[in-house]
């Protein structure tokens, strides 16, 4: 950004030197801008290809840096999700487990053998 800004400065110290020129004012600048009407003119169309070209070069620029912004708010985002999805899995094995034990807690031994062996088959059908 800041390079940009500093080739805006001196664009802008060119033409004021020009325009002195032009008028009559400033050492060798008068003399360079007196001679022959169509070197003014070229030189007017190299400024403005060269502002236009500037302009275009700060553009791309600013494009750049905003896609790098997007690319790694995005790379963020995905593990951000990854992550909370994990606590929320680790947090719900966790309640289930609890939950299993307060009910084994009321039950009988007997029950809970049972119960044991309903859930082995259960896991052996999938």
């Amino acid at each position: 950004m800041r390079g940009g800004e500093g080739g805006e400065e001196e664009e802008e110290e060119e033409e004021e030197e020009e325009e002195e020129g032009e008028n009559g004012r400033g050492g060798g600048g008068g003399g360079e801008g007196g001679e022959g009407g169509e070197g003014e003119g070229e030189g007017e169309e190299e400024e403005e290809e060269e502002e236009e070209e500037g302009r275009m070069v700060e553009e791309e620029v600013e494009e750049e840096e905003e896609k790098k912004k997007k690319k790694k708010k995005k790379k963020k985002g995905e593990w951000e999700r990854r992550r909370w999805r994990r606590m929320r899995k680790k947090k719900k094995k966790k309640k289930k487990k609890k939950k299993k034990k307060k009910k084994e807690g009321r039950m009988g031994e007997e029950e809970v053998e049972e119960e044991k062996e309903e859930e082995e088959e259960h896991d052996d059908d999938e």
